[in-house]
């Protein structure tokens, strides 16, 4: 493995952590708004 591929692959594992991040922080913040019950 090249080292500029684990760096490009850090770099996209960093991404969709932050992509998740994202989502769920903005599904809570639309649970919260619409008061579902869980």
């Amino acid at each position: 493995m090249l080292k500029s591929d684990k760096y490009q692959f850090k770099l996209d594992n960093k991404l969709s952590d932050d992509m998740l991040q994202n989502f769920s922080s903005n599904f809570w913040q639309t649970v919260k708004n619409n008061n579902f019950n869980f």
